[in-house]
């Protein structure tokens, strides 16, 4: 009896793990995508765009200078609780449709945002807006220190640059023809609506973060991790980073919000060569965070961030001390130095808290962010009304000085995991 005969394959065979791969590697790119997207047109145009937005927004609901915090504080409240609960938002419905129901959320604030009749209306539109952006920014900052490293924050973050640049523009640009804040978040809500309908075919998802470490008993808190540091060491690393992320807010935020005021209230800067000046700052943030793409993953990352907190001073200062038209020059050389200040803190969590801990990590020192931010925002918005203009410059550097030395505090007492 002859054997069976066997098939001959007509072609080249293709087994469905391959198949699945390739799936798996288109969902990837698509999602990375959408990201970028989102980062750029969601987080990082609206957030350049609000400082230059307020003097038009002021005029038009007869509000005075310092109710800038109070929408700061809108903008951040629920974005707050974004971080906080984006970890566990993230465990249930995967990356994909965090993004999907986010972008969708953002269209429905700007939207509501540009149409505002009263100023209540417009802190509620500001506010949904702040929760979409908030569980975004934690869920993929979290995603990309697990899973790709300093390049990929580099990306994202050099991303959101590129919008926050854009934005003070795209302001300057609408204000100079129509004359009408509510047609630049139109514009803003135009991005959205193109964004939307990607975000959800990109709804796939890579796989999710490990889980969150449990609380540990009082025997386990005390025993050595495997680089021989301990569990409460590790907690006591993740409060200092914690803090010096709100302290980072703060340094950041201010520029943003009131140097466009500052200029030209204080320094007699023309409005187009103030909005520049911004979108100058948005320039350094953008040239630095896209630099860090290119970098290997084993640079210096401590050193990069005391070199960056440095000019971020150096920055505030120039603001500060310059005379007239000079003072321009002191924002781009601030942005610039906060360029790298937070994909580097986000990429030492791993290995600074733990990578169980890390999702829960970047959620918590993302709220602390959007604490810092806005409190000092509406700090120096007060100051600014009681005392003048001019102690904006004396605040941004302030806080520049308490970022330097909030950083070099924490990487000497965690000299042990830096890179």
């Amino acid at each position: 009896m002859s054997p069976p005969a066997q098939a001959v394959p007509t072609g080249p065979e293709r087994s469905p793990s391959t198949s699945d791969a390739d799936i798996g590697r288109s969902a990837r790119r698509l999602t990375l995508l959408v990201q970028v997207g989102t980062f750029i047109l969601i987080l990082g145009i609206t957030d350049g765009a609000l400082g230059v937005l307020w003097p038009s927004m002021r005029a038009t609901f007869h509000l005075p200078l310092d109710d800038l915090g109070v929408l700061s504080v809108a903008a951040t409240a629920l974005y707050f609780a974004g971080g906080l609960l984006a970890s566990r938002i993230r465990g249930r419905l995967g990356v994909g449709n965090v993004l999907a129901a986010s972008c969708v959320l953002a269209l429905g604030a700007l939207v509501t945002w540009s149409a505002a009749a009263d100023w209540l209306t417009v802190l509620v539109a500001v506010a949904l807006l702040g929760l979409s952006k908030g569980v975004v920014d934690a869920v993929v900052n979290a995603e990309a220190a697990m899973d790709g490293g300093m390049r990929r924050l580099g990306l994202l973050h050099g991303s959101w640059a590129i919008g926050g640049m854009f934005g003070p523009l795209l302001v300057a640009a609408v204000l100079a023809g129509a004359h009408d804040w509510r047609a630049a978040v139109v514009v803003m809500a135009g991005g959205a609506l193109v964004l939307t309908p990607v975000s959800v075919l990109g709804r796939r998802s890579p796989a999710p973060l490990p889980p969150s470490e449990p609380a540990p008993s009082s025997d386990v808190a005390a025993r050595a991790e495997p680089d021989g540091s301990t569990a409460p060491a590790r907690r006591w690393v993740l409060v200092a980073t914690v803090i010096v992320f709100a302290v980072y807010a703060a340094a950041e935020n201010c520029p943003i919000a009131w140097g466009y005021s500052y200029l030209i209230l204080d320094r007699h800067v023309s409005r187009t060569l103030a909005a520049l000046a911004l979108a100058m700052f948005w320039a350094g943030l953008t040239v630095g965070r896209l630099g860090l793409a290119l970098v290997n993953d084993r640079f210096a990352a401590v050193a990069v961030l005391e070199l960056s907190c440095l000019l971020v001073m150096v920055g505030s200062g120039l603001l500060w001390l310059l005379p007239g038209t000079f003072a321009v020059i002191g924002l781009p050389i601030a942005g610039l130095g906060a360029a790298a200040v937070f994909p580097v803190l986000v990429a030492l969590m791993p290995r600074r808290v733990g990578e169980a801990r890390t999702g829960q990590a970047v959620g918590a020192a993302i709220a602390a962010a959007c604490f810092g931010g806005p409190v000092a925002v509406a700090l120096f918005g007060l100051l600014a009304t009681h005392l003048g203009a001019g102690v904006l410059g004396a605040c941004v550097f302030s806080a520049s000085v308490l970022l330097y030395v909030g950083n070099r505090s924490l990487s000497f007492a965690t000299g042990r995991w830096a890179a």
